[in-house]
């Protein structure tokens, strides 16, 4: 009904301002590049709220940067085969 439409549209909208407002300060595309131009390690973050008693995206984005501050990527080498990376 009216109210998921609602809700589907909140949830877009509060993960649209999520990307543009804390990601580009929390993660610099620099340190997710593994191989120049072809191969980046690529971010998903998942969030429930579970009681929306305030202004969620103060609280989201918060939980998004504390995860951040807490994630390790793996050290990895591209290895050349063939005239490409793999």
């Amino acid at each position: 009904g009216g109210g998921s439409r609602k809700r589907r549209t909140d949830e877009m909208e509060l993960s649209s301002s999520l990307s543009r407002l804390v990601l580009p300060r929390a993660v610099s595309r620099r340190d997710l590049c593994v191989l120049p131009g072809k191969f980046a390690w690529r971010l998903a973050i998942d969030l429930t709220v579970v009681s929306c008693d305030g202004h969620p995206l103060d609280a989201c984005a918060l939980a998004v940067r504390a995860a951040l501050a807490g994630t390790r990527l793996p050290a990895v080498t591209p290895v050349q085969r063939d005239n490409t990376a793999a």
